[in-house]
């Protein structure tokens, strides 16, 4: 039980960073963006550095040991060619995002195959958002309104990628629990039948 309430857990706060970032997206596309650039090469670079002072804070005891010190140089590289090059790490921000509302359709296309397997009723429910979702992802990834505009509507597929995974999330649980209710009966009437 304890895995099944961490990914609960974990499909809730999914569905709120999807919410929240695609809200901020669609109202402040600019700033978003470039904040979103800034922080990421901050954050890379902070993980170079840590990775750089892991190698030399321990001692060495076999040849293997030397990939913090390659992982530190190489995320440092990174950083600083983003930094120089924040342009070109801006254009790049609406095809990652888009990449991120056709996975997540994705996630509820295998979401909604599994859910049939499991007898789930109406899972063709799950199976419709994720084609939605998927379908509006790659319409975002062809650019069709230019670079602002597909901005706020990148941000809008994203709060209707968070929102669907918590409608999904909650109709999956309702759905389990009238399962388990339905097995309960199934399991007293066979009790009573051979009593």
């Amino acid at each position: 039980m304890d895995k099944q309430k961490r990914l609960k857990t974990s499909f809730l706060l999914s569905a709120v960073i999807y919410v929240t970032f695609g809200l901020v997206l669609a109202l402040q596309p600019n700033k978003t963006v470039n904040v979103v650039c800034y922080l990421g090469s901050a954050l890379v670079l902070a993980i170079g550095i840590y990775y750089i002072f892991q190698y030399f804070r321990k001692s060495i005891t076999g040849y293997a040991e030397g990939k913090p010190l390659v992982n530190g140089l190489f995320f440092m590289g990174i950083s600083v060619y983003a930094f120089f090059n924040i342009g070109k790490i801006m254009a790049a921000i609406p095809v990652i995002l888009s990449f991120a509302i056709i996975y997540n359709g994705l996630i509820k296309l295998n979401q909604s195959l599994d859910m049939q397997k499991l007898s789930y009723k109406n899972w063709w429910y799950v199976l419709v958002l994720a084609a939605v979702g998927a379908i509006y992802g790659s319409i975002m990834l062809v650019n069709p309104f230019g670079e602002m505009k597909n901005l706020l509507y990148i941000g809008i597929g994203l709060v209707y990628s968070g929102v669907s995974d918590l409608v999904v999330m909650c109709w999956a649980n309702q759905n389990c629990d009238n399962m388990v209710k339905e097995k309960e009966v199934v399991d007293i009437s066979e009790e009573e039948n051979k009593n």
